[in-house]
């Protein structure tokens, strides 16, 4: 008889019908796990149309009154959802669903022999992996002749995601290329990551490597703005990169070359580039793209000025007034990433050769 589990009793239905609806088309948009505050917030809204519902729905259906009223009023509801039915089988739904009326899938991008997991791409999770995963070929010097330049890529998985690219341009130049990235593990000394307990390990053991190896380039990225105190992420501060940075740059002729963001979108750019091409004809769009990490780049950019650190940012190269480029043809749909950021061969090596070209990544 309390009041409280009353109320709970009389909305419980229409509550039931909308947190589902709710949490089902928040986890297709974020296109990940939900965090416990967008959680709370859907439990709360739910509450609200639940309670909006009975008062403005259910609760006038059950008074007596004109039966012809209500027959229009529910008419009127149910054309209303029709018409957002024709409206969504006329556009294929919405950008974050895909049907089978839409242009033929991308094939699977094998990410795994791409970006070298398991030997050059370590897992920084679990303790029998980590810094001892690494090995020999990833510090870039077999069959070395010791005449070119030597280059480090050394980050996270977004930094892995650079490989291809990186080593398609040593293939043709002859530099030598090496490899040290860990999922979800920046390239900053002394963070500690609690998601991803090896982390601080793992960065210890390269900058020991970059020590040794005295490599005439370290080219650093990641997904910097992935911590950011939310979602049981770390908040990782410039100072700390900054140390970092001047750790190397303390080595005898070595440079650092910092990266700034890959594009990133809130759901996967395969989809975003389907929805683009059969709807617009367009191969580039800024639909379901991230632009709070521009924020985050600024900050970085003004930090690698400072400490004389020349930088590349990617969303420059690939991304202008229309939109980033998510497609690499413009007939068909040829994703330059498989999923929110992480790119495809043909998208490491467009990105690489574009950051060459235009004279934003300079290994002389």
């Amino acid at each position: 008889s309390r009041p409280d589990f009353v109320f709970v009793g009389v909305i419980s239905y229409p509550l039931y019908l909308w947190h589902w609806p709710l949490l089902s088309i928040a986890t297709i948009t974020e296109g990940k796990e939900l965090s416990v505050d967008l959680r709370a917030m859907i439990a709360f809204a739910s509450f609200g149309l639940a309670w909006a519902t009975y008062r403005l729905v259910e609760k006038p259906l059950r008074q007596p009154g004109n039966l012809m009223r209500k027959f229009a009023g529910l008419g009127a509801m149910m054309a209303a959802i029709l018409i957002a039915a024709l409206l969504a089988q006329k556009t294929d739904g919405v950008l974050i669903r895909t049907t089978a009326n839409d242009a033929a899938a991308p094939p699977q991008y094998n990410w795994k022999a791409g970006y070298r997991q398991d030997h050059c791409f370590v897992d920084a999770l679990d303790p029998n992996s980590g810094a001892k995963s690494f090995v020999e070929e990833c510090s870039g010097l077999e069959g070395s002749t010791g005449l070119s330049p030597h280059v480090i890529l050394w980050g996270d998985s977004h930094a892995a995601a650079l490989y291809p690219g990186m080593r398609d341009y040593a293939d043709r130049t002859g530099i030598r290329l090496g490899q040290f990235t860990a999922a979800a593990c920046p390239p900053v000394v002394g963070f500690d990551v609690a998601k991803r307990p090896e982390c601080a390990a793992i960065n210890d053991f390269v900058l020991r490597k970059i020590s040794n190896l005295k490599p005439d380039y370290v080219l650093m990225a990641a997904y910097w703005n992935l911590f950011d105190g939310k979602n049981g992420w770390e908040t990782l501060s410039l100072a700390a990169l900054e140390n970092t940075i001047q750790r190397v740059q303390s080595l005898a002729n070595t440079k650092i070359i910092l990266f700034l963001h890959l594009p990133i979108f809130t759901i996967d750019q395969p989809r975003v580039a389907i929805k683009a091409f059969k709807n617009e004809g367009k191969t580039r769009t800024y639909r379901a793209f991230r632009h709070e990490v521009k924020t985050l780049d600024l900050g970085i950019q003004a930090l690698a000025q400072r400490l004389g650190v020349p930088i590349v940012s990617p969303i420059s190269l690939m991304c202008d007034a229309e939109g980033c480029q998510v497609s690499a043809s413009k007939t068909k749909v040829v994703p330059l990433a498989w999923d929110y950021a992480h790119l495809t061969d043909i998208g490491s090596k467009i990105l690489i050769d574009r950051a060459i070209e235009r004279g934003a990544l300079r290994l002389e």
